[in-house]
């Protein structure tokens, strides 16, 4: 019983942390941006926390699509959620050299999951590639117009828990 009810206090703070947080919301590039640079600034566990939050976050965030001539869509989509918020895009996140995507279609579980997984036993170091570095688009296109966040595993054997995941392109 006591396990159950810590897993339900748990579940209840992950959540309420995933869907509550609309009034602090990342929408456009320019808070984008400056996320990032501000992240760069933090110490290491308080650099994976804003990671953490941020990704939690953007579950709320439905990144609007961008066509070839660099025309956004501009039509209605009915949100059957009724809290989602459109903006420019989410940054792309490695891990040990695996690019683990993150798109409108990514189940909500799973970014809870992987938003679990950023912590100090499995993180050894973050490096964040700026979204105005040209490197960012240069090595990942269109995927790293957002900024890159570049994480190394404090042991390779972790990585299975992440691969579990199976944040890949739709593509």
């Amino acid at each position: 019983m006591k396990k159950s009810l810590a897993l339900l206090i748990v579940y209840f703070f992950v959540f309420s942390t995933a869907f509550g947080q609309l009034k602090n919301l990342i929408l456009t590039r320019e808070q984008n941006n400056k996320w990032m640079d501000s992240v760069k600034t933090l110490p290491f566990d308080q650099q994976l926390l804003s990671i953490r939050d941020r990704l939690l976050a953007d579950t709320n965030v439905y990144v609007r699509q961008l066509y070839n001539d660099r025309i956004k869509t501009n039509f209605k989509i009915v949100d059957s959620l009724g809290n989602r918020k459109y903006g420019d895009g989410k940054p792309l996140i490695i891990i040990d050299d695996t690019p683990f995507f993150i798109d409108n279609k990514t189940a909500t579980y799973k970014i809870v999951k992987l938003a679990t997984l950023l912590n100090q036993t499995y993180i050894k170091e973050v490096y964040l590639v700026s979204p105005n570095d040209p490197a960012a688009t240069a090595i990942y296109g269109y995927e790293g117009r957002s900024g890159i966040i570049i994480m190394t595993l404090t042991k390779k054997k972790y990585f299975k828990k992440f691969k579990q995941l199976q944040l890949k392109p739709n593509y």
